[in-house]
């Protein structure tokens, strides 16, 4: 049975992604990254690695490994296709609106030679910052998804050991790792992590193994979840300029880019406690999820990568027309409005798309 609750907040993450990429959009000051340190990236890799720890052990289990094999193969494929659309249309707007409309935001994309970014970002040497993390996924398909039920369920702690060692190493020598960091927008050593996490819990889930044997367990852990959640809201709410705005807590921007990517342990730590909160306090039959006000969102959820794909393109779209035309508050809310619409329509049109392919097959 599906979990609702996977393809809404991975749904709710997209929309978010694409808000706090917009350059000053008044929805940025609602959406997640004002509880703390994480921001909905977290929660979009978190749940890829769920939802892949439930599909792929589900076709471990009922077909093998050879089943695997040709199931991340495809994944990979998909992944790679979309990449490729999303960059190359994202290097001709960004070239055209340099060229023609005084742009002078590049958005980490090379202008002068568009077809040879478009050739580099095809062969996977430099991506635009905005689909860099397709290309993490297509890593962490081909390599951590095998590894990690390789290892189950026998060695899933050694694995997640290994796995949290090389993000330990990605703290230490993330100096080192700067060239690879810039190009993929975040650093893969380290956010294979959290994905590697969630994975896990996917195939525990997957195979009805609790996570927390003794209630005592679980009850110490919530407390600390509710510990470091709370903390960091008092910390954004003294910090925030619209807050208390004490100067001498605000982090530099350099400082809070390099936590971003390289996924740094505060960062880890915070997005684990509201993690765990939310499998507290939202349970699968949760009754607000049937709401229809939220059958946009799961959808999207269910398409992900197509939604994603299109989202970033949106967000390089939404950010010409902000920077060219200066639009009102009003002005913005509208375009979000439309460019919101257009990914829930995608959505909409990708599931009843399907829809009709299963009937078919039937």
């Amino acid at each position: 049975m599906r979990d609702p609750r996977i393809d809404f907040f991975r749904g709710l993450a997209i929309y978010m992604i694409f808000v706090d990429h917009v350059d000053g959009d008044p929805l940025a000051k609602i959406t997640y990254h004002m509880l703390g340190f994480s921001d909905a990236a977290e929660i979009f890799v978190f749940i890829s690695g769920l939802a892949c720890g439930i599909a792929y052990a589900r076709i471990v289990k009922r077909r093998g490994f050879s089943a695997l094999i040709a199931a991340i193969t495809r994944r990979s494929w998909r992944i790679y296709l979309y990449y490729a659309l999303s960059s190359i249309a994202m290097i001709l707007l960004v070239t055209i609106a340099v060229r023609h409309y005084g742009v002078q935001e590049t958005f980490g994309i090379s202008t002068e030679h568009p077809f040879t970014a478009i050739l580099l970002a095809l062969s996977l040497i430099s991506s635009p910052q905005l689909s860099g993390i397709l290309v993490i996924y297509i890593a962490l398909t081909l390599i951590v998804v095998p590894a990690l039920l390789i290892a189950y369920p026998r060695h899933q702690g050694l694995a997640l050991a290994i796995s949290g060692l090389i993000w330990v190493g990605a703290q230490v020598f993330s100096a080192a790792m700067a060239p690879l960091t810039h190009r993929l927008y975040l650093n893969p050593l380290a956010w294979q992590f959290l994905f590697a996490i969630g994975m896990t819990l996917g195939m525990r889930r997957e195979a009805r193994q609790p996570m927390l044997a003794l209630p005592s367990q679980r009850r110490w852990l919530v407390v600390a979840a509710w510990t470091v959640v709370i903390g960091a809201l008092i910390y954004r709410v003294l910090a925030a300029r619209y807050g208390f705005n004490m100067t001498s807590l605000r982090l530099e921007q350099s400082t809070l880019d390099w936590m971003k990517e390289n996924l740094s342990p505060i960062r880890l730590m915070h997005f684990l406690s509201i993690a765990l909160l939310v499998s507290v306090y939202i349970p699968q039959d949760s009754a607000f999820l049937k709401w229809p006000i939220f059958k946009p969102l799961i959808k999207t959820g269910m398409h992900s990568l197509e939604v994603f794909s299109l989202s970033i393109v949106l967000t390089i779209v939404v950010n010409i027309v902000v920077l060219t035309k200066a639009p009102s508050l009003g002005d913005r809310l509208a375009i979000d409005s439309i460019a919101i619409l257009v990914m829930i329509l995608a959505a909409t049109a990708i599931a009843y798309r399907r829809q009709i392919a299963v009937r078919q097959e039937v």
